[in-house]
């Protein structure tokens, strides 16, 4: 490691020939033009800084994919040897864009900002976008603005030049560039200004950073823990970002394989549910090690021969996307985990997203042991009890390895099964205080899809993109206890717009007409809501504790007979 004092004009030089670069994995340049700002005016000011960190690399063996910094137009494979940023991005791509004044937008801002020196007091930048923002800016009072606006002859002797010629930051990159502008527009400058401005250029040239540079030789191992140390105060990099560095010198392009999986939507998107991580995580898993970060960052051997290493992460990598999408239909099409609409949202009815990860292994494991339907009910008693006892609420990564291993053990092994009792008074004790889009209502939902969800007036199977999640009894006449789970339902969105806020008496006069005055046809459509007889008196009542209660009794035989009792 080697500490060096450089000139701050000479690494922008170097940013501008693409010789200091950022790796390609770093996040983008996200500071804001107040940030860039008090950055200019510690340099204007002769402040520190901080320091940069840097790896040096030669461009005939990349350590990573180099990305110039944000404005800059060069090739650094022009290079011999180019410097990746570890720690600086921000300061650095804002030093440049101030002094070089590239035609790029912040993020913040539609059109480029250019950064003038304050010549009232020679201690401050100003970021902005057109010219007529300047004295916006400076003079923020409205009636004094007005006045300069109105009198030039008074903004020249207020600040000794037109506001509208103030000198850019661009102005103090060089002799030549402070030169150029003295001689355009320094005619209106007393003496005392225009050496001002040279003095102020003179201590941009002599400002100097310090530069930590890490040597070629650094290892991988230190290199990805120093990003994991240096990201925790800045913008941080995922596990995901982390993963591109280490992997990329095995020529594993993690970031194109990425955009293939987010150009793959059929039959389904896993990017619309899930994060590229899980598919790390999967491959993890599917290998029998704990998916937490360590494991994630040594997925093949990094030591070994390169050719055999790659193509064993993308023969597991495609492997493990194919099974997550299977993993994401199965809860779709087979635990009923749609999207349906909440008020003016659609939301997808997973109830915890973190379980696609073991699901998705799990069915790998069992189509290589055959397909058997004995290993899918497991698979499914596992899913359920793990759902309603909030088994994935807390510290997913080791509750996946831990069930993984459980469930192949017993996919090999009858006798080896694991204890998956459920409370059902407790479970649904936890229900009563859900939220309507808590883990727990989304698996009701599921149960209630399942179970058929029949339309309350037709009876008849409906589309589930077309219904909607709404209160039985309407929250605007019962607000104490509308809001509990057992009061919502899965409804068909005309039929919900008939019900209205109507009281639930009401509705199911509607109802029971719709059915032809049949009591057992109607009675069978709210058993696919399981809503029992008792329930419906208590409907027919208006009376919405009972109707509760009632409802949690079936729902409790429901869940026990269709999922508990495999």
């Amino acid at each position: 490691m080697q500490v060096q004092q450089r000139k701050l004009l000479s690494l922008l030089e170097d940013v501008r020939a693409g010789k200091l670069v950022i790796p390609d994995f770093q996040r983008d340049f996200v500071w804001t033009r107040k940030q860039i700002e008090e950055l200019l005016n510690s340099i204007i000011n002769r402040y520190f800084i901080g320091t940069i960190l840097v790896l040096e690399s030669p461009t005939s063996n990349l350590r990573f994919a180099p990305r110039v910094i944000r404005g800059v137009q060069a090739d650094p494979k022009q290079q011999s040897t180019i410097n990746y940023v570890l720690d600086g991005q921000q300061r650095i791509t804002s030093l440049f864009y101030a002094f070089y004044e590239p035609s790029v937008e912040l993020a913040e801002d539609s059109l480029p900002t250019k950064f003038y020196l304050n010549l009232n007091g020679f201690q401050e930048a100003v970021g902005v976008q057109k010219m007529d923002d300047l004295l916006r800016r400076l003079y923020p009072d409205k009636e004094a603005r007005k006045m300069l606006e109105k009198y030039s002859e008074v903004l020249a002797q207020t600040t000794g030049i037109d506001i509208r010629q103030y000198p850019s930051m661009a102005s103090f990159r060089s002799p030549d560039a402070l030169t150029a502008y003295l001689s355009a527009h320094g005619a209106n400058l007393a003496a005392d200004k225009r050496d001002e401005l040279n003095r102020l250029l003179q201590s941009i040239l002599d400002y100097e950073i310090a530069v930590v540079a890490l040597p070629d030789e650094t290892p991988d191992e230190e290199i990805v823990s120093t990003f994991e140390r240096i990201n925790r105060l800045g913008t941080r990099l995922d596990i995901f970002d982390l993963a591109v560095a280490r992997y990329y010198p095995l020529g594993i392009r993690l970031n194109d394989l990425k955009k293939k999986l987010e150009a793959s939507a059929t039959p389904v998107s896993i990017l619309d549910f899930l994060d590229t991580e899980a598919v790390l995580k999967a491959m993890a898993l599917s290998k029998g090690s704990d998916p937490k970060n360590k494991s994630l960052l040594g997925l093949v051997d990094l030591r070994g021969d390169r050719n055999k290493a790659q193509a064993e992460f993308y023969t597991r990598w495609d492997a493990a996307s194919e099974y997550l999408k299977k993993a994401v239909l199965r809860m779709q099409e087979v635990y009923g985990a749609v999207k349906l609409r909440a008020k003016a949202n659609r939301i997808s009815l997973i109830p915890y997203t973190s379980m696609a990860v073991p699901l998705a292994c799990a069915l790998e494991r069992v189509e290589a042991l055959g397909n058997t339907k004995g290993l899918y009910d497991k698979i499914d008693l596992w899913y359920w009890t793990a759902v309603f006892t909030g088994r994935y609420a807390g510290a997913v990564d080791t509750q996946s390895y831990v069930d993984y291993k459980a469930l192949v053990a017993w996919f090999n092994d009858d006798s080896a099964k694991i204890d998956m009792s459920a409370d059902l008074s407790s479970v649904v004790a936890e229900m009563r205080r859900a939220s309507r889009t808590s883990a727990l209502a989304k698996a009701f939902y599921n149960v209630l899809i399942l179970n058929g969800s029949a339309d309350f007036i037709t009876g008849q199977p409906v589309k589930l993109d077309e219904c909607e999640v709404d209160h039985i009894f309407p929250s605007s006449k019962f607000p104490d206890g509308a809001k509990n789970i057992f009061n919502l339902a899965v409804i068909y969105k005309e039929t919900n717009r008939r019900k209205s806020d109507k009281l639930p008496a009401e509705f199911i006069k509607t109802c029971l007409e719709a059915h032809g005055g049949s009591e057992s046809a109607l009675a069978e459509t709210l058993r696919s809501h399981c809503i029992s007889g008792d329930a419906l008196k208590a409907m027919q009542d208006s009376n919405l504790s009972a109707f509760v209660s009632a409802r949690e009794a079936a729902f409790r035989e429901t869940l026990s007979k269709r999922i508990l009792q495999h």
